[in-house]
């Protein structure tokens, strides 16, 4: 019987390169029956670059493989969620509980490459453009029944449980000679 009320909890934060989000929940709660409501919500960025030398030794010949680029990761998610509990006598407890929300990612990197040999002919300068992005919703719930025994440490349970997650995913990949472009 202490715990009836309203109660509630307010989380925030943020950093650097656009990461920033939160979460809340607030429960309400008599003698016999506690709601809850919450949402989260997360934006985060990842900018990078990388630099690579790599050399290959065949006989005589060295080849070469130098790239340098940049790239950035952006995950982006928010949810909702809900449950609700209730104690039809001291000895049973029903509760629901439901989470609805959303999930995406993008990667974007521009590297370019310089091939060579010594000694040979080879020579390929291009750049790589990667754009992937995935994402989408997903929801999920459960129902449980518990009835403890007079017995501590004695009870029984029951729980029914379901999910869905309808993601998708793109990837375009554009290697470039000078002007002329392959994809």
């Amino acid at each position: 019987e202490k715990n009836i009320g309203i109660t509630g909890i307010l989380n925030l934060n943020g950093g650097f390169d656009e990461r920033y989000g939160g979460d809340a929940i607030f429960n309400y709660r008599t003698s016999k029956l506690s709601i809850n409501l919450g949402g989260d919500y997360s934006n985060r960025t990842y900018p990078g670059s990388s630099l690579e030398e790599r050399q290959t030794f065949l006989n005589d010949t060295t080849f070469f493989t130098n790239s340098s680029g940049s790239y950035n990761r952006d995950r982006n998610r928010w949810g909702i969620k809900a449950g609700i509990d209730y104690n039809l006598t001291k000895s049973d407890l029903f509760s629901f509980a439901f989470r609805y929300g959303s999930r995406d990612s993008r990667n974007f990197s521009n590297v370019e490459f310089n091939e060579f040999a010594d000694p040979g002919p080879l020579s390929n300068f291009y750049l790589s453009k990667n754009d992937r992005g995935r994402g989408g919703d997903f929801y999920a719930g459960n129902f449980n029944y518990n009835h403890y025994f007079n017995n501590e440490g004695h009870e029984l349970k029951a729980e029914f449980y379901f999910s869905e997650i309808n993601f998708s995913e793109t990837n375009i990949n554009e290697l470039v000679y000078g002007i002329n472009k392959i994809t």
